[in-house]
């Protein structure tokens, strides 16, 4: 075997060249593929790390300190007024307060007084004087209910015992004479007016028994009738 670097070299440059196809035959070069890339895989930070991670013994003692706390507030619900407390006797105290002195009472002493004789009245014998009231004798005194104003739509009556004259105006002409105690219906007035020198107040009136008969009548000689 020949080992000489020169015709090494020289085989390695041969081997290298493309060879040419055989004739009727087509030829492929062989093209070197080319270089596979690693993926770069970032490395994993740990999970402690994070801001969120708890160890498992910190789980661990949380959960002991929840159960704690519950089983205290239970308890100490229960000690303050979860349970009932057994019915039974009231227990009565007595206080008894020590004796004291009793006050002794003082004799009182009542200096006698004088007694005083009754007075004897004179006695009167005989009748009682009577006595005479002298002076005139006053009329009774007789209270009449107030007199209602006449108004328009009252019924009034005549109160006149001589009768009343009815007329066709305030103080004019006579129409009629109507006895005492004739009713009337109130459908005017009042008017003023002076018959004979003297002032009356005039109302007009119209018969209840007659409708048709109406006039004019001086007030005071008519009262309201309920």
């Amino acid at each position: 075997m020949n080992n000489n670097p020169q015709d090494q070299e020289t085989r390695r440059l041969s081997d290298s060249q493309p060879r040419s196809a055989p004739r009727g035959d087509y030829y492929v070069p062989n093209t070197p593929e080319p270089p596979k890339r690693k993926r770069s895989r970032r490395p994993r930070s740990p999970r402690s790390n994070s801001g969120l991670y708890l160890p498992l013994w910190s789980v661990m003692l949380m959960l002991i300190a929840v159960i704690a706390a519950a089983a205290g507030l239970i308890a100490l619900i229960v000690s303050a007024g979860g349970r009932r407390a057994d019915g039974g006797e009231p227990i009565v105290v007595i206080v008894t307060a020590p004796p004291s002195a009793t006050p002794q009472p003082e004799a009182v002493i009542i200096n006698p007084t004088a007694t005083i004789p009754p007075v004897q009245g004179a006695t009167f014998a005989g009748p009682l004087p009577t006595f005479a009231l002298e002076g005139p004798t006053l009329p009774p005194v007789i209270l009449s209910p107030t007199p209602i104003q006449i108004a328009i739509g009252m019924t009034v009556a005549v109160k006149s015992t001589v009768g009343l004259n009815i007329r066709s105006t305030p103080a004019g002409s006579e129409i009629t004479r109507v006895n005492d105690g004739a009713l009337f219906t109130v459908i005017d007035g009042p008017e003023s007016a002076e018959l004979g020198g003297s002032p009356y107040q005039w109302w007009k009136v119209r018969s209840l028994v007659d409708p048709a008969l109406e006039g004019w009548a001086a007030a005071d000689f008519l009262e309201v009738r309920p």
